[in-house]
């Protein structure tokens, strides 16, 4: 965990306890039974899967017993997780602001690119095996980043997720507001006081029992 992450798991401790859960990834069974395999395989072409078969490989955030809790920095918002949002599984979706997201993408593709052009940000051995090869470091036009194109599919995923286990996945970005100040400047800053009262605001929108 990074140190917003950090600070952000140990206030909602303090609020709903510690009790931690192991939720598992999807399988492709459950996939096929929720009839999503099609729209699934198409989102993973369209952002450029080149595997006959799609990954399920993702991992959480921070895991309870009655939620999920994702929090996204400047690595979430891109031109392919903005894709993965047209998808129709967003329809009505719950747990985030869909359109907003949307907005956060495509103004702050320039923060993804200072965070994540170099490395393993950009690519690594997994990532170019089930996503086109990467273009030069830092380089869009193109293939751009493998590494970006599996971010934003293991996110989709994430979000599928819920709907196929009912299980509360809610996602916070670095870019929601509170009061008018970004999340992420009161993550940096360590203002319990402000981000209890933001994740008190959350829980009850999702009947989630706090302190």
């Amino acid at each position: 965990m990074g140190k917003k992450e950090d600070f952000l798991a140990s206030t909602i401790n303090g609020l709903v306890g510690n009790f931690k859960m192991h939720h598992p990834r999807l399988t492709l069974a459950e996939l096929e039974k929720a009839g999503l395999v099609t729209e699934i395989q198409n989102i993973y072409k369209m952002i450029g899967g080149i595997c006959e078969s799609f990954p399920i490989n993702y991992r959480w955030d921070i895991q309870h017993q009655d939620f999920i809790l994702e929090l996204d920095e400047e690595l979430h918002f891109n031109r392919y997780r903005l894709m993965t949002l047209d998808s129709a599984v967003y329809v009505n979706y719950p747990y985030f602001s869909v359109e907003n997201y949307k907005s956060y993408c495509k103004k702050y593709e320039d923060k993804c690119l200072m965070a994540g052009s170099y490395g393993g940000r950009w690519k690594n051995e997994s990532t170019e095996r089930y996503f086109l090869p990467s273009g030069p470091n830092g380089k869009l036009d193109g293939n751009g980043s493998s590494r970006w194109r599996q971010r934003a599919f293991y996110d989709y995923l994430k979000d599928i997720h819920s709907l196929v286990r009912g299980t509360k996945v809610i996602r916070v970005s670095i870019y929601d507001k509170f009061n008018g100040e970004q999340l992420k400047y009161i993550l940096e800053a360590q203002d319990k006081r402000k981000l209890k009262m933001y994740l008190t605001g959350i829980f009850e929108k999702y009947q989630i029992k706090h302190a």
